[in-house]
């Protein structure tokens, strides 16, 4: 659901920001597109170093002085909130982090970036390669992060029709764990895995590491001045490990009496969770700091992606450009390991192969693309139309269970059960045809209109598909409200998309563009609560009926009655005008300017937190299911934002020089005026938020070395 790899600035030759509607040739986006071209080599050979680090390093974080009730200071000024994490909580003087990543961390620093770039370009052949360096060491325990980019395009002219590239993308990265990804602790629990929770057992928070690699061979033909084609093959591999680690090795928590804590004392559930250390507030001898937050967690996932595709563009005639496409996408997703919260340990292992939270096994989805446009040039418009057919498959043997062979629901069958192996089917492929249309009438020679409708389609993400989609549940903790499962039987999320607008040349270089949109969004993830009618393994589920390999038994039931699984049932609306100046321009004054009036209102403000109703299986009864639209909670209504450029050439040895001046104002998010329980109004707002970036710049010529020397400052205005 996002960037696999980031794209080192150095290797962008256009950038695309595509907002409202686009064209057929563009998928699997609700709202807009960016479309990163990258850069190939030049004629002759250059090369560039680039290095940026802060001019003073990031303050390490310090308490204010803070005082009780009867005004004696409990703790000082600039008290060290963190000390307490370097030392045991069993004693003072011992060394709580060592041997782990915590004890080879220094908090606070300066962030470096160092990009490298090398071009070769001799006649037929060119190599384009970058290298990005970047790291942060973070103002607090918790927020480092780090990551090595390499990037390089490689084209070659084979004849006067045929060019081939390829293109190779590799990326690592080391940063702390995001929990807003962990299945078993979302919503409000989710906040309970931030650094500040962990602070006196940080060596046991989680952490991640991002291996990627992208490789894609092109091959475009020319088979006449006016039509060419293309072939894509690409391949991404991705592998993702989050977990503590210890003496440079992650904890896998296969083992039972494997232990993270400092000391190496194993704890059993009445003390504490498995490979968890007991927490102590030292000042106030207070055990159990946070029992939630602190437990052992890991997990491995490994995915690979490849794309074949083949498109073509024709230039018919003076008044049809035509563009078409087909193409393949194939995954392959795994996801294992294990999880202990509430002193009990989760997760699959060869032992007991018990799909209880998280794990996903191998599963193949699939994905199918094609595609039809025309853009007609007349004397007095300018028509694009165009469809585009997206098909997906999960490719999971068992994934439907919210649905029968009957197409009942669960609240009309009540034998559906997601525990049950015997209810479950493999999914089916779901498509569906978006139309597209643009229209653009010039009016005079300094202004035009355009109209422009279509929908688009966005397959669920795979973590909202397979996240849990083969739970089991052991009759304990785990068969309650706590774990979301995943649900590979969603539907496609779709936007249908109205917009209009007009723009006009202004003297001087300038341009106003005026815009108004509405968009209608359906099929949004919710997540709805079951109190299901309770199934009882008779010792065959999932494949392991022998008891030495962990199969349930008749005497080994769980009963899951308590669950939430994810939905298609949200749904909203966003309307909106947006005005922007522009002033273009090879040197001098260049900039824009744009303030947009939104109003977004739909049934919740993300897919966990609101849900859609509370079931009851056995008596087919709902509560609360009515679904009513509210103002967002990362709706804000006016943005101000844009950026101004003045950059001027010199002769002799100060080649160019100007500065860059980008802001952004916006108004604060809705906040709820006191504390309440669900269904609390967003009623009030947060300030406005302002921020300016400054880039400063000079480039000298000294014959084969041209050094750039530039000062960048981030919030210029210094707000907080």
């Amino acid at each position: 659901g996002g960037e696999a790899i980031h794209v080192i600035p150095q290797m962008i030759e256009e950038l695309q920001v595509i907002t409202g509607t686009f064209n057929a040739e563009y998928g699997q986006a609700m709202s807009g597109v960016f479309n990163t071209v990258l850069k190939a080599a030049a004629p002759g050979v250059s090369a560039s170093v680039n290095f940026r680090t802060m001019l003073s390093s990031q303050p390490y974080f310090k308490g204010e002085e803070v005082k009780n009730d009867a005004g004696v200071i409990i703790f000082k000024k600039d008290f060290d909130v963190y000390d307490q994490e370097l030392k045991n909580a069993e004693n003072n003087d011992a060394d709580a982090i060592k041997d782990t990543d915590f004890s080879e961390t220094s908090f606070g620093g300066s962030e470096t970036v160092t990009d490298v770039t090398l071009s070769v370009g001799t006649g037929s052949l060119g190599l384009m390669t970058a290298v990005r360096l970047f790291n942060d060491p973070g103002r607090l325990p918790g927020l480092a992060e780090s990551h090595q980019n390499l990037q390089t395009k490689l084209t070659y002219q084979l004849g006067s029709n045929l060019k081939l590239g390829a293109e190779l993308l590799y990326h690592t990265e080391d940063a702390f764990y995001d929990p807003t990804y962990d299945a078993m602790k979302v919503a409000g629990s989710a906040g309970e895995l931030e650094a500040w929770d962990w602070k006196y057992a940080l060596e046991q928070f989680p952490r991640t590491e991002i291996q990627s690699l992208q490789f894609g061979v092109t091959a475009n033909y020319v088979l006449s001045p006016n039509t060419n084609i293309t072939l894509r093959l690409d391949r991404l591999d991705k592998t993702q490990e989050d977990g503590a680690k210890r003496d440079g090795q992650f904890v896998t928590l296969e083992d039972p009496n494997q232990v993270i804590t400092a000391a190496g004392d194993t704890y059993d559930g009445a003390e504490g969770p498995d490979h968890t250390k007991i927490l102590q507030h030292i000042p106030t001898n207070n055990s159990w700091f946070g029992l939630m937050n602190v437990y052992g967690h890991y997990f491995k996932a490994e995915e690979t992606h490849t794309t074949l595709g083949l498109f073509g563009t024709s230039q018919v005639n003076t008044r049809h450009l035509v563009k078409g496409g087909i193409e393949y996408r194939g995954f392959n997703i795994s996801r294992s390991g294990h999880d202990v919260w509430f002193g009990r340990t989760v997760g699959f292992s060869e032992a007991t192969p018990r799909l209880q939270s998280h794990n996903i096994q191998d599963v193949s989805p699939y994905e199918l693309v094609a595609y039809v446009q025309d853009q007609m040039e007349f004397a007095d418009m300018v028509v694009n139309v165009g469809a585009r057919l997206d098909a997906f498959n999960v490719g999971a043997d068992r994934g439907v269970w919210d649905v029968g062979e009957d197409g009942k629901r669960l609240w009309e069958d009540k034998t559906l059960n997601p525990f049950d192996p015997t209810k479950r089917r493999a999914t089916e492929t779901k498509s569906k045809i978006s139309p597209r249309l643009g229209v653009s009438f010039p009016i005079g020679d300094n202004m035009a209109f355009r109209y422009a409708y279509g929908t688009f389609f966005q397959r669920p993400t795979f973590y909202d598909l397979l996240e849990n989609y083969l739970v089991q549940m052991d009759g304990g903790t785990e068969s309650g409200y706590f774990v979301y499962i995943g649900n590979a039987n969603l539907d496609p999320e779709e936007t249908t998309i109205y917009e209009m607008g007009l723009q006009y040349s202004l003297a001087g270089g300038f341009k106003l563009d005026v815009a108004g949109y509405y968009k209608d969004i359906s099929n949004l993830i919710a997540a709805q609560e079951v109190f299901n009618v309770a199934f009882v393994d008779d010792g065959s589920g999932y494949d392991n009926p022998d008891d030495n390999l962990g199969g349930w038994s008749v005497s080994d039931p769980y009963q899951a009655s308590h669950y939430i699984y994810k939905t298609s049932d949200h749904f909203g609306n966003v309307r909106g005008l947006e005005i922007s100046v522009s002033k273009s321009g090879a040197s001098g004054l260049t900039g824009r300017a744009s303030y947009s009036f939104s109003i977004a209102r739909g049934t919740a403000s993300d897919k966990l937190n609101q849900g859609s109703g509370s079931l009851t299986q056995v008596t087919q009864t709902w509560t609360g299911n009515i679904l009513t639209m509210t103002t967002l909670d990362w709706h804000r209504p006016h943005v101000f934002n844009g950026y101004l450029d003045y950059h001027l050439a010199f002769g002799g040895m100060l080649s160019r020089a100007g500065g860059n001046l980008t802001f952004n104002a916006q108004s604060g998010l809705p906040v709820t005026a006191r504390a309440g329980a669900a269904g609390a109004a967003l009623d009030k707002r947060a300030p406005t938020t302002i921020n300016v970036n400054l880039r400063l710049d000079a480039t000298l010529d000294l014959g084969m070395v041209q050094p750039t020397v530039y000062l960048h400052v981030d919030n210029v205005l210094n707000r907080r």
